[in-house]
């Protein structure tokens, strides 16, 4: 539990980053492309963090 906690913290910060490029991106590509790409990319960064957490 000790190396997964600075870990997901570091993940938490990551996705408050995450979230403002996705109102970013769905302002300017339009609502709709805009939102359903940034969707996409944290879903797949969602699948990746076990793997990443696996490594470790």
């Amino acid at each position: 539990m000790q190396t997964v906690n600075p870990l997901w913290m570091m993940w938490q910060r990551l996705r408050g980053y995450v979230s403002p490029l996705e109102g970013f991106s769905a302002f300017y590509l339009g609502l709709e492309s805009g939102a359903a790409g940034a969707h996409e990319a944290v879903l797949s960064a969602d699948a990746l963090l076990p793997v990443v957490v696996a490594a470790h």
